[in-house]
Order: C-alpha cells, then structure tokens, then sequence
C-alpha cells in the first residue's frame, strides 16, 4: 500500500503506465492490518485482481477496498468489509489525479474519508495553498514572501569530525529536540540560551540561517507540535521553520494558529501520504497543500479575524509567561478559542465541524491498531446517547429537506447488547406527529430484524462483505447497524441521510404514496 499512497513521481509514473496497460478490477488496501497480517512488515500491502491487457473501454470504474481493523481478525482471522469502507472509483478519475499535481491522493481521499468528506476536501482543495506563498531557501523566486527550511543535524559520534562545520545563528536561543512546549506561542524561558550564536552542523545537514528569524512558525515533521515565535530561534532537524517579513506578523501567527487546528489536522490526514498509512509523519508536500487564503482579496475571508488571532496569541504570550503552574486548562482554552476564529475565517458549517472533530477524535486515533491496542474509538461500543443523537440527525436533516411537505419523518433505535446491533427504524408521519415519539417495536419485529442480520453478510473465504441493510415495510424504513462507535457517528448520520434523500427516499415515496 506504501506504493500506491507514495509520492515518489517515478513510482506515480509507474503506476500511471501500469494502469494503462492492464484492466484493474479490485484493490484491497490492507494498510490498517500491518500489525495483525505482517508481524515484521515494514511496509502496509495491497492485494490487487486486474486482467493483464490493456483496457478496451475506458468507462469502467475499480472497486477500491479498505478495511478496519476490528476484533474478528484476532478472534477468526476474518476481515470484515463495511459498507462505507467500499468504494467505487471510475477509473478516468484514477488516471486524472495521476497526472495532476495532487498525485496519488485518489486513494487517500477513499481511505478514511467519507462522501461527506469528500466534499469538504474538494470545497477546501479549491482555495489558494500554503506553497503558492512559501520558497526555499535559495529560491529566486522572490514573488513568495515567506521561505520554508527543516532546522541544523549536529554532529553525531559516528560522524567524520573532519567534515564538520560551524554555522552562524541568528541568536543564542534554542529548541532543544526535547521541548514539548511549541503551542500556541514560544517563549525565551522555555528555550535553552547558547554560549555563543553557533554550532558544529554535520556534513550534509542544512546551512541556512533564513528559516530562524522572527517572525516565524514552527512545525514538527509528525505534526503534532506547532507554534509560533516572536524572537529568532534556532531548532535541529525535527523542526520545520516558516519565516517571514516582520509586516506578516498576524499572518504568521494566524498561521500558527491555523496549523495547530482540527481543520488543518483534518485536511493533512485525508490527504498526506504517510499519515494514516504508515508512519505518522508529514512530508513538505503534504503541508505545502493545505489550504491557505493568504491575502485574499476575496471578501468572504475576514481580515479582522485574523486581527483576533494575533490579539489571543500576543495575549498569551504575556500571560504565559507569567503563569509557572495550572497551564494547561489555559492553553486548552485557548486552542479552543483560535479553532473557533479559524473555523469562522474558512466559513466551516456546523455539519463540517462535526465532520473533522469526529475525523480528530475517531479516526486518527484508530488509525494503526496492534493487538495491543485493539479497544480503538471506532470499535468501542456506542451509547444509547450516541445511537440517539445518530437518529436526531437523520431525522432533522430529512425533516429539513422535505418541510415544504405534508409529511415528515421520526425515528428511534432498538438495540441487542447481546449480539451487538442496533436497528434505526424510521417512520414517515404526518408533519404534525414528527416531534411525537414512535410506539416501542414488538417482539415480532425483533424476530424479523434478526432474521434480516444473518442474510446481511456475504462471505468469501477469510474475507466477509458487510452489506448495509436497509429494509421498507410499508411506512417504515429500517437500518441494522454493529453497535460498534464508528457505526453510529453524526458523520454516519449526514452520510445516511444523504443516502436516504438520494436514492431510498424516492422509493419510499412510491411506496408511501
């Protein structure tokens, strides 16, 4: 799977040629079974089926598999494959995101992502970049005001000490690799104070000075730490620094800001090449295809919110500084008020903030389970709230696109703990009743619910093809679900009620009329 997700341009080349020469048919992409399939791999597999001639007619489309690991594969060495984790992707679309400048987020972007998703991916995927601003170092391309450079490699016992050299720093201070403390905003305290504005560097590590000046953000390759810096700081190779004019002030720190965010965090791990995939790293690619309106003269993005974040960061630093304990409560607080400003300055809705702290608190932490953390979010059982508030949604959202109607829908969930499925019956009513709570069901309807559950899974050898089963009966719609969490997400719900709205409703239409 390493190979399909890379972005190494001969190996996109390679597969470019390889899928116009043979016809692909299937592609399972087992990256989130590494630890269970391949104790020793270092790499995730695919398992693939095509034909080996070229193709004759280019209006086919490939089923593109990707599997959660869930505890059948430790209890009966089966692969469950859900519904949502089933994608069918024609292959024009494969062959043109193989040739664009996004190559090979096509698979990516059906990997953890949902339809919803997509969407959102694609809104955010249309705005200018991080990289349309950004150069390197010894770029001539000075239309970009802000250069990007990875910190100094010091030298190490094994290497040549004659082909060590001294690089001149912009100041004495100092990111140690241990430091933890690069959000929201980087204080003096916090780094360790040179003796002199220098340091012995390794053959080969990077030379330049640029990517230390103020004002300037910092980011870990794993993208787990972000901040920003109001002082020239130096850092070692784990480090990323943006540096930028001292007028770009409040756009660095929005910046800062911004990366540090669940938007960011969100886009990155639909998008990256490793994240999600293999090890939890960003490459420069990656990070230079955020998002980024820098500028703008689109009047949709709000000038003044990025004023509001350069506000809450100066404040910050003053009272950080100030604070030596009980900082924690504080700097959560304040993640939570920049998201916020974030989230206003890229017009994210209320559905798409569902989408990506769902994305921030399910996916990513499910993502490269081992057998010794199995009980990830996705597979955790869900709760009577969440099955109720999956409902909810269904429910508001159908009610919402139809309230020109006469007629509207209700909802409720029955549940069996003991064979771990839950039925989402929805109910079309009169407008007037929809607010009204549906009867219970009766034993009879259980009986046939767990009839429809054992001719809902069709199975092939160690793998099992899940269907999603959505049954009428008369008024009445009927979605069986595994109780597992990832089942019963809000991002499900918009999911299934696009589904509903788009194909299942007009047959409930025609059966209700």
């Amino acid at each position: 799977a390493g190979g399909i997700f890379s972005l190494n341009s001969r190996v996109v080349d390679l597969q470019e040629q390889w899928i116009s020469e043979h016809k692909l048919e299937y592609i399972l992409n087992l990256a989130d079974f590494r630890m269970f399939l391949f104790g020793d791999a270092v790499h995730p597999a695919i398992v693939t089926r095509y034909q080996p001639q070229a193709p004759t007619d280019m209006g086919y489309s490939v089923e593109f598999w990707s599997p959660k690991s869930d505890w059948s594969v430790t209890q009966s060495e089966l692969i469950r494959i859900a519904a949502e984790d089933r994608s069918r992707i024609p292959i024009q679309t494969i062959r043109s995101n193989l040739v664009s400048r996004d190559a090979p987020q096509v698979w990516k972007r059906h990997f953890w992502a949902t339809a919803r998703d997509r969407r959102l991916l694609d809104r955010l995927s249309d705005l200018p970049r991080l990289g349309d601003f950004i150069r390197k170092p010894k770029s001539k391309d000075n239309k970009k005001p802000w250069v990007m450079a990875v910190g100094f490699q010091p030298v190490r016992d094994s290497d040549d000490p004659d082909k060590a050299s001294i690089l001149k720093l912009p100041s004495k201070y100092f990111i140690p690799s241990t430091n933890r403390n690069l959000s929201p905003v980087l204080l003096k305290e916090e780094c360790e104070e040179l003796e002199k504005p220098e340091v012995e560097v390794r053959s080969g590590s990077n030379k330049t000075t640029e990517a230390f000046k103020a004002p300037l953000v910092l980011v870990a390759k794993g993208f787990n730490l972000v901040g920003f810096s109001g002082f020239d700081v130096s850092f070692q190779d784990a480090l990323r620094g943006i540096s930028g004019p001292p007028e770009d002030r409040k756009w660095l720190q929005f910046l800062a800001a911004y990366l540090r965010s669940p938007l960011a965090r969100y886009f990155v791990f639909h998008t990256s090449s490793n994240w999600g995939v293999n090890r939890p790293q960003v490459h420069l690619i990656d990070l230079l295809r955020v998002p980024f309106p820098y500028r703008t003269s689109d009047q949709s993005f709000n000038g003044e919110l990025v004023e509001a974040v350069a506000e809450l960061t100066d404040k910050a630093e003053s009272e950080l500084r100030a604070m030596l304990l009980e900082r924690s409560s504080y700097v959560e607080n304040l993640y939570d008020e920049l998201s916020e400003l974030v989230y206003r300055f890229f017009g994210i809705s209320d559905s798409e903030r569902d989408l990506i702290e769902e994305t921030i608190s399910i996916s990513i932490p499910s993502s490269h389970p081992t057998r010794g953390r199995l009980n990830v979010p996705t597979i955790q059982r869900s709760s009577p709230t969440q099955r109720a508030e999956y409902v909810d949604r269904v429910c508001r959202m159908l009610n919402d696109w139809s309230k020109r109607g006469n007629h509207g829908v209700r909802g409720q969930v029955i549940s069996s703990e003991n064979t771990g499925v839950g039925v989402a019956i929805f109910e079309k009513v009169d407008r007037a009743l929809i607010n009204e709570p549906m009867p219970r069901e009766d034993l009879s309807v259980v009986e046939t619910l767990r009839r429809l559950r054992e001719i809902a899974s069709q199975k092939a050898v160690t793998i099992e093809l899940v269907r999603g089963v959505k049954v009428f009966d008369r008024n009445r719609l009927y979605i069986v679900k595994p109780l597992e969490q990832r089942n019963w997400t809000l991002t499900s719900a918009m999911n299934d009620a696009d589904e509903i709205a788009g194909s299942l409703l007009m047959t409930m239409t025609e059966q209700f009329a």
